[in-house]
């Protein structure tokens, strides 16, 4: 419409501008991994959660999709007894994430 965007503000721009498409072009076609294990504790409790105990967390890069990577805790990292994204966990195989599911037999 004839009006200049400052140069200052062109980088800001285009990185909302790209954030907007990837998530766009992402949100269509994501499909969380499901499981045939039931799912019964909340992961949001410290005292649910045991070593060597199977999960299902959700990895800091994966927090936007919500891809899910299942697993055995070796570790609890969280300190406190509850936390709402949920508790914090090292797995086996090196994976860090907040712990979405317990999954049981």
């Amino acid at each position: 419409n004839g009006k200049e965007i400052p140069t200052s503000s062109t980088p800001q721009l285009s990185r909302l501008i790209l954030t907007f498409v990837n998530r766009s072009e992402n949100s269509n076609n994501f499909k969380p991994k499901t499981s045939n294990r039931s799912m019964s504790k909340s992961g949001q409790k410290r005292s649910n959660i045991e070593i060597g105990a199977e999960v299902e967390i959700v990895e800091k890069h994966n927090q936007r999709t919500g891809e899910l990577t299942s697993g055995f805790v070796e570790k609890i990292l969280t300190k406190s007894s509850t936390h709402p994204h949920g508790i914090k966990v090292l797995l086996e195989t090196g994976e860090v994430g907040r712990v979405q599911n317990i999954l049981v037999d």
